[in-house]
């Protein structure tokens, strides 16, 4: 028997707004101890935000005064259904994807 995505993903995945303070991201980077969070607008994924985002702003900025919004990464990797293969992810893993979503989930949990 084959894993699927549905076997291995946090279904109930904590998500960002896009107007969420990077400060707060970060925040609930630490509490949550997790490296990215997907962002949804109104309840649709528009991108994921990571630690690295966060990290490239210091390094640009030295400041994390501005919003999820002006840094996170528009989000064009999703699995259609949380029954998709292992196999497949594996192929997008190796295309160094460090988050998916699984769309029907997205969709299911909002």
């Amino acid at each position: 028997m084959s894993l699927t995505a549905a076997d291995i993903m946090q279904a109930d995945a904590k998500s960002v707004a896009p107007d969420a303070p990077l400060l707060d991201v970060e925040r609930a980077f630490i509490e949550e101890q997790v490296g990215g969070f997907p962002v949804l607008d109104d309840g649709r994924l528009v991108g994921v935000v990571s630690r690295s985002d966060i990290v490239r702003q210091l390094c640009v900025e030295q400041s994390l005064s501005e919003e999820a919004s002006d840094y996170f990464r528009q989000f064009h990797e999703y699995i259609d259904n949380a029954e998709e293969t292992l196999t497949v992810i594996a192929e997008r893993v190796g295309r160094r994807i460090e988050h998916l979503s699984v769309d029907d989930v997205m969709r299911r949990n909002l």
